[in-house]
């Protein structure tokens, strides 16, 4: 029962510090990719066009390499298994 209670005071607090930054991270990074395909510049097809799904899709990869890397540093090379996620997502737009 404590564990449970320290879990949810846990995920409460990270929400209120990082809650705001992840939302304002999303939307700014929504219409970022949302200009560069009205611009011609990629092509948000693998997200049926919607950018906002693109701009999830980018933070869930970016964040879940640098938790891995946060996590167990050992686990993954931050640099070059980092830019290799970040080239394969970027080449399916």
């Amino acid at each position: 029962m404590i564990d449970a209670a320290i879990a949810h005071h846990a995920q409460a607090f990270a929400g209120a510090l990082f809650g705001a930054y992840f939302v304002q991270y999303r939307d700014a990074l929504t219409e970022i990719l949302r200009a560069a395909s009205d611009e011609g510049g990629l092509s948000l097809n693998p997200f049926e066009g919607d950018a906002r799904r693109a701009a999830v899709s980018f933070m869930a990869m970016l964040e879940g390499v640098l938790l891995l890397a946060l996590i167990n540093p050992g686990l993954i090379d931050l640099q070059q298994d980092g830019l290799n996620t970040l080239t394969a997502w970027l080449k399916q737009i």
